[in-house]
């Protein structure tokens, strides 16, 4: 009885000691970020990283176009500034959107293509070939997945459009809703 108190407390207390050790910024989400001037090819991408005052600062990679959450937990990154005045709109995608929403999307698509399948059919009547229940079930989850993957792509590429225009007071009053967005809470 004593050795089975002892493995319930030391079974119950692994999980507890284990989390100490987790990095506090792993947690955070990252978005990717555009940041666009009024000039035609002044474009700032990376991650929103901080939200001052009159300004934004953007991470950059230092050696790709896309910063990776490695790269800001190691520091490895350059920050550029962009002030108020020099920002048309800021464009924000969460990294990765992408593949998350083609398999969700196709999950969803093949979940309903199967229950519509399956609903749809109906017993064979005289001779030929004919499908089961599950046979119907498996093709309409492969038609939902196929309609579902180019349905993920089209709303992971959705980016959220937060307009600047160069004005103080806009920038002021989108600072709440940029704060959502950046590294740096």
């Amino acid at each position: 009885m004593k050795r089975l108190i002892l493995i319930w407390v030391i079974i119950w207390c692994f999980p507890f000691l284990s989390s100490a050790q987790k990095d506090t910024l792993t947690g955070f989400k990252i978005y990717r970020t555009w940041v666009l001037s009024p000039g035609e090819f002044n474009t700032i991408k990376g991650t929103l990283f901080q939200v001052a005052d009159s300004s934004v600062l953007v991470a950059t990679s230092l050696n790709e176009y896309k910063i990776s959450r490695n790269d800001l937990s190691a520091g490895s990154f350059i920050l550029l500034k962009a002030d108020y005045n020099d920002i048309e709109i800021i464009k924000v995608r969460r990294s990765n959107s992408v593949p998350r929403e083609i398999l969700t999307f196709a999950l969803v698509g093949a979940s309903v293509g199967a229950i519509i399948g399956a609903i749809v059919y109906e017993p064979p009547s005289g001779y030929g070939m004919y499908f089961t229940q599950a046979e119907y079930a498996g093709i309409g989850a492969v038609t939902g997945s196929i309609i579902g993957v180019p349905v993920g792509v089209l709303t992971g590429l959705v980016k959220i459009k937060i307009p600047i225009n160069g004005n103080i007071d806009t920038f002021n009053q989108n600072r709440i809703k940029l704060k959502k967005y950046t590294y740096m809470h």
